[in-house]
């Protein structure tokens, strides 16, 4: 669901770190950068892990995005429910983000 920046701000400034409904808006349209510190209150917020918002390197957050695409795929695809035997691998991942990608064209 959307999120109103308004009610973001007020609950990472109520959690602990300051910030208002401009600053976050500056930022969604490249105007202005946020902290480490914001950013990884933000990535709280969301229930990320706060390096996907935070690490300039590939290798870190690249597997989260891969992660994350894939989530989204399967909610937006309808799937409900899940099982996958052993560890699943980034290119189980990416595998399946690919077929779930097809199927919603």
């Amino acid at each position: 669901m959307p999120t109103a920046l308004d009610d973001v701000a007020a609950a990472l400034t109520s959690a602990g770190t300051a910030v208002t409904a401009s600053e976050l808006e500056a930022a969604a349209a490249g105007g202005q950068e946020l902290s480490a510190e914001i950013l990884a209150a933000l990535a709280r917020h969301f229930r990320a892990q706060p390096e996907y918002l935070t690490s300039s390197d590939s290798a870190v957050y690249g597997p989260i995005h891969a992660e994350a695409t894939l989530i989204r795929r399967m909610k937006d695809g309808g799937v409900t429910q899940l099982y996958l035997r052993g560890a699943p691998t980034s290119a189980t991942r990416r595998l399946l983000s690919q077929l779930l990608g097809k199927h919603q064209r």
